[in-house]
């Protein structure tokens, strides 16, 4: 969702430290509560392997979207609005390669 990347690269670049750690708490939380209900289901669905433990699967989920920006950073892609078109192909990818891995 353009909105969300747009949200998102808003927040990684807020250099007040105070405003951008309220957000991540708002956020975050509703998130979290969100992400695991999330998993729950998709578990529950058979779409999420069940022979790893909930905690564990929330704990990477949860890691690697929040750590996502510094991925983008890591591979050089510049975190702002100008820039969502790539960074939503590279959010496309992320997601796929959390789907699939790297395995054919």
């Amino acid at each position: 969702n353009p909105k969300f990347a747009k949200f998102g690269a808003k927040i990684a670049n807020e250099t007040n430290t105070e405003i951008k750690k309220k957000i991540q708490n708002v956020v975050g939380a509703s998130t979290g509560d969100y992400l695991k209900q999330l998993i729950n289901n998709e578990i529950y669905d058979g779409k999420i392997r069940n022979d790893l433990p909930e905690d564990f699967l929330y704990s990477i989920f949860l890691f690697m979207m929040s750590n996502f920006n510094d991925f983008l950073i890591s591979a050089g892609i510049k975190i702002d609005v100008n820039n969502e078109d790539k960074i939503m192909n590279y959010i496309k990818y992320y997601m796929d390669f959390m789907k699939n891995g790297l395995s054919k």
